[in-house]
């Protein structure tokens, strides 16, 4: 038994333990723990008081309140939320209901992940991995949890990248859109698609973009002389603008906010 009084003078105890499993220098340790915090200013008792009656961090109860506090409370798109609660859903909760978050060991999660890889679902169980990543991590930022189980744990799938053009009436869209928008920016997307639906242009082999992907650059080749005054238009003229090429930053600013239908410029780069 541990007996002290708070800075209100309160007299207060805390059982350290039975003797025969808790041997004295454990005792002795322990003590000297509870002395140290009471010497800054903290009450024991009342800490396990409160831990007590502290409702059990359950893995279901803290991904809602990860969904609610970090996602939506971030602004994340709503059917990103939604993927996620999906994914917990399907994958997670299956396995893992019912139990505190902080028993998940890493064993844990290579097993989970590794159960869905052989169902076939090698890139779901990538996206699961990156939820559950998540998870830990704010958790971890949130102090319920000393240590996230997900570190070191690799993606368990490999990625597919997507090779898609588009469809005639979603060219059509784009066409229109870009009319509405005028010059210069309308015109520069309708003449690209004019020349890469040619084939002009300047193709790039794989491994000059991040994506590893071959590229047509439709404006590469548009002026010999000035073989970027187009596209600087399209970027944004960042880089031109120290040789007077493009067009100005204020006007690339204003007109990039500018939307045609469900058509919004961005910066491309």
């Amino acid at each position: 038994m541990f007996q002290y009084r708070t800075r209100s003078r309160q007299q207060r105890r805390v059982a350290i333990g039975l003797h025969g499993p808790l041997t004295a220098e454990k005792a002795r340790e322990t003590a000297a723990d509870l002395y140290e915090a009471v010497r800054k200013g903290r009450d024991p008792a009342e800490e396990q008081k409160t831990t007590a009656r502290r409702v059990p961090d359950k893995i279901e109860i803290v991904m809602d309140e990860f969904i609610q506090r970090y996602l939506a409370g971030k602004g994340r798109a709503p059917s990103y939320i939604e993927d996620t609660r999906a994914n917990f859903a399907n994958h997670v909760l299956p396995r893992w209901r019912g139990r505190e978050i902080k028993t998940v060991t890493r064993r844990d999660v290579i097993e989970l992940l590794d159960a869905i890889v052989d169902q076939g679902k090698p890139v779901a169980a990538n996206r699961t991995l990156a939820a559950v990543r998540k998870l830990f991590n704010w958790a971890l930022q949130r102090g319920i949890i000393e240590a996230s189980p997900v570190a070191l744990v690799e993606m368990p799938g490999p990625e597919r990248k997507r090779e898609r053009t588009l469809a005639a009436d979603e060219i059509r869209a784009v066409w229109d859109a870009a009319g509405e928008l005028g010059y210069p920016f309308g015109h520069f997307f309708q003449m690209a698609r004019h020349r890469t639906a040619a084939g002009r242009g300047c193709s790039y082999a794989m491994g000059r973009y991040r994506q590893g992907r071959a590229h047509l650059d439709p404006f590469e080749r548009v002026d010999e002389s000035r073989p970027r005054a187009c596209r600087a238009a399209l970027t944004g003229g960042a880089e031109h603008s120290r040789r007077g090429e493009g067009i100005s930053k204020e006007v690339t600013r204003e007109r990039r906010g500018r939307c045609a239908g469900d058509l919004c410029l961005h910066d491309p780069r």
